[in-house]
Protein backbone atom coordinates (compact mmCIF):
# COMPACT_ATOMS: atom_id res chain seq x y z
CA UNK A 1 0.00 0.00 0.00
CA UNK A 2 2.73 2.10 0.46
CA UNK A 3 4.43 3.01 -2.75
CA UNK A 4 8.14 3.20 -1.72
CA UNK A 5 10.34 3.40 -4.66
CA UNK A 6 12.54 0.25 -3.33
CA UNK A 7 15.03 0.62 -6.21
CA UNK A 8 16.34 4.56 -4.57
CA UNK A 9 15.60 3.29 -0.71
CA UNK A 10 15.47 -0.36 -0.60
CA UNK A 11 15.70 -0.02 3.37
CA UNK A 12 12.46 1.90 3.51
CA UNK A 13 11.06 -1.39 1.90
CA UNK A 14 13.00 -3.90 2.62
CA UNK A 15 14.10 -3.10 5.79
CA UNK A 16 11.21 -1.91 7.49
CA UNK A 17 9.99 -5.43 6.04
CA UNK A 18 12.66 -7.52 7.97
CA UNK A 19 12.56 -5.46 11.02
CA UNK A 20 8.76 -6.21 11.25
CA UNK A 21 9.34 -9.57 10.61
CA UNK A 22 12.33 -10.24 13.35
CA UNK A 23 10.03 -9.10 15.35
CA UNK A 24 7.54 -10.45 14.75
CA UNK A 25 9.69 -14.15 15.32
CA UNK A 26 10.94 -13.08 18.54
CA UNK A 27 7.54 -12.27 20.06
CA UNK A 28 5.58 -15.14 18.43
CA UNK A 29 8.46 -17.90 18.77
CA UNK A 30 11.28 -16.52 21.28
CA UNK A 31 13.12 -19.79 21.36
CA UNK A 32 13.34 -20.00 17.71
CA UNK A 33 16.61 -21.33 16.59
CA UNK A 34 18.60 -19.52 13.71
CA UNK A 35 19.88 -22.38 12.25
CA UNK A 36 16.86 -24.32 12.71
CA UNK A 37 17.70 -27.05 9.44
CA UNK A 38 20.83 -27.85 10.17
CA UNK A 39 21.41 -31.46 12.26
CA UNK A 40 21.90 -30.65 15.74
CA UNK A 41 24.94 -32.38 15.56
CA UNK A 42 26.62 -30.21 13.17
CA UNK A 43 25.50 -27.09 14.76
CA UNK A 44 26.81 -28.27 17.88
CA UNK A 45 29.73 -28.55 16.75
CA UNK A 46 29.50 -25.48 14.65
CA UNK A 47 28.97 -24.01 18.12
CA UNK A 48 25.73 -22.18 16.21
CA UNK A 49 22.99 -24.75 17.89
CA UNK A 50 22.82 -21.77 20.94
CA UNK A 51 21.91 -18.93 18.81
CA UNK A 52 18.10 -17.97 18.58
CA UNK A 53 16.43 -16.14 15.46
CA UNK A 54 16.73 -13.21 16.44
CA UNK A 55 20.55 -13.03 15.94
CA UNK A 56 19.97 -13.29 11.71
CA UNK A 57 19.92 -9.32 10.90
CA UNK A 58 23.48 -9.34 13.05
CA UNK A 59 25.50 -12.64 11.44
CA UNK A 60 25.21 -10.98 7.21
CA UNK A 61 25.79 -7.11 8.59
CA UNK A 62 28.87 -8.45 11.37
CA UNK A 63 30.43 -10.49 8.06
CA UNK A 64 30.49 -7.48 6.12
CA UNK A 65 31.27 -4.84 8.82
CA UNK A 66 34.34 -6.64 9.98
CA UNK A 67 35.72 -6.88 7.03
CA UNK A 68 35.58 -3.43 6.22
CA UNK A 69 33.48 -4.06 3.31
CA UNK A 70 30.19 -2.23 4.51
CA UNK A 71 28.09 0.68 2.69
CA UNK A 72 25.32 3.40 3.96
CA UNK A 73 22.29 1.96 4.50
CA UNK A 74 20.78 4.88 2.00
CA UNK A 75 21.77 3.61 -0.96
CA UNK A 76 20.12 2.96 -3.98
CA UNK A 77 19.83 -0.75 -5.19
CA UNK A 78 21.92 -0.95 -7.80
CA UNK A 79 24.95 0.51 -5.78
CA UNK A 80 25.13 -2.25 -3.25
CA UNK A 81 27.79 -5.50 -3.89
CA UNK A 82 25.86 -8.35 -4.16
CA UNK A 83 26.36 -9.56 -0.72
CA UNK A 84 25.64 -6.71 0.96
CA UNK A 85 21.61 -6.09 -0.88
CA UNK A 86 21.19 -8.54 1.95
CA UNK A 87 23.69 -7.80 4.74
CA UNK A 88 22.69 -4.44 4.37
CA UNK A 89 19.25 -3.99 3.76
CA UNK A 90 17.99 -6.36 4.98
CA UNK A 91 20.04 -6.75 7.79
CA UNK A 92 21.67 -3.67 9.43
CA UNK A 93 18.64 -1.71 8.11
CA UNK A 94 16.41 -4.07 10.25
CA UNK A 95 18.84 -3.39 13.15
CA UNK A 96 18.88 0.37 13.05
CA UNK A 97 15.19 0.47 12.95
CA UNK A 98 15.27 -1.74 15.70
CA UNK A 99 17.79 0.99 17.37
CA UNK A 100 15.18 3.23 16.88
CA UNK A 101 12.56 1.76 18.42
CA UNK A 102 14.25 1.19 21.56
CA UNK A 103 15.38 5.00 21.47
CA UNK A 104 11.59 5.81 21.25
CA UNK A 105 10.11 2.87 23.07
CA UNK A 106 7.80 0.26 21.44
CA UNK A 107 4.49 2.14 22.40
CA UNK A 108 5.51 5.45 20.62
CA UNK A 109 7.70 4.10 17.40
CA UNK A 110 3.84 1.62 16.75
CA UNK A 111 2.17 5.22 16.75
CA UNK A 112 4.46 6.85 14.80
CA UNK A 113 4.49 3.98 12.55
CA UNK A 114 0.89 3.94 12.04
CA UNK A 115 0.35 7.45 11.33
CA UNK A 116 3.15 7.70 8.86
CA UNK A 117 0.76 4.83 7.26
CA UNK A 118 -1.99 6.18 6.93
CA UNK A 119 -0.43 9.67 5.97
CA UNK A 120 1.35 7.59 2.77
CA UNK A 121 -0.89 5.11 2.04
CA UNK A 122 -1.57 5.10 -2.16
CA UNK A 123 1.30 7.75 -2.14
CA UNK A 124 4.98 7.51 -2.92
CA UNK A 125 6.78 8.48 0.56
CA UNK A 126 10.60 10.10 0.48
CA UNK A 127 13.21 9.16 3.32
CA UNK A 128 12.70 12.67 4.71
CA UNK A 129 8.61 12.03 4.72
CA UNK A 130 9.70 9.00 7.63
CA UNK A 131 12.11 10.72 9.10
CA UNK A 132 9.69 14.18 9.34
CA UNK A 133 7.03 12.06 10.87
CA UNK A 134 9.15 10.50 13.18
CA UNK A 135 10.58 13.85 14.39
CA UNK A 136 7.07 15.77 14.64
CA UNK A 137 5.48 12.76 16.37
CA UNK A 138 7.89 11.70 18.88
CA UNK A 139 9.43 15.85 19.03
CA UNK A 140 12.73 14.59 18.94
CA UNK A 141 15.99 15.81 16.82
CA UNK A 142 17.02 12.10 14.85
CA UNK A 143 19.56 13.22 12.97
CA UNK A 144 21.82 10.52 14.67
CA UNK A 145 19.99 8.03 12.89
CA UNK A 146 19.29 9.72 10.38
CA UNK A 147 22.32 11.56 9.20
CA UNK A 148 24.55 9.29 10.99
CA UNK A 149 23.40 6.06 10.69
CA UNK A 150 21.36 5.85 7.23
CA UNK A 151 23.66 7.58 5.25
CA UNK A 152 27.06 6.61 6.12
CA UNK A 153 28.87 3.39 6.34
CA UNK A 154 29.70 3.94 10.13
CA UNK A 155 29.29 1.04 11.96
CA UNK A 156 26.99 0.09 14.63
CA UNK A 157 28.22 0.87 17.92
CA UNK A 158 25.41 2.72 19.69
CA UNK A 159 24.65 2.24 23.18
CA UNK A 160 20.77 3.37 23.88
Amino acid sequence: ILGTNEREYPWMDEGINSFYEQRYVNEIYPNQKLFENIPRGIAKFLDIDRYKHRYLADVGYQFVARDGNDQPIQLPANQFTTINYGAIVYGKSSIAIGYLEAYLGSGLFDSIMQQYFNAWKFKHPQPEDLRKTFETISGKNLSWFYADLIKTDGKIDFSI
